[in-house]
């Protein structure tokens, strides 16, 4: 089932990637990084999640 959004007509395939597309309208970002109490914010969780890790002990070296 396709969960298009209101705001871009964008399509996307699961509900929780248009939760976190919408994100990207609102410019919520609710997933703080924990790495040595830094408080950079992110859009998605997973973006924190690959920080955490991704074992370089390279603060913030994911792409985004």
């Amino acid at each position: 089932m396709p969960f298009p959004c209101d705001i871009c007509g964008t399509v996307l395939t699961r509900e929780n990637n248009l939760t976190d597309h919408i994100r990207i309208h609102t410019g919520e970002k609710p997933f703080v990084c924990g790495w040595n109490g830094c408080g950079k914010r992110f859009r998605t969780a997973s973006v924190t999640k690959a920080q955490d890790s991704n074992g370089t002990n390279k603060h913030h070296s994911v792409i985004f």
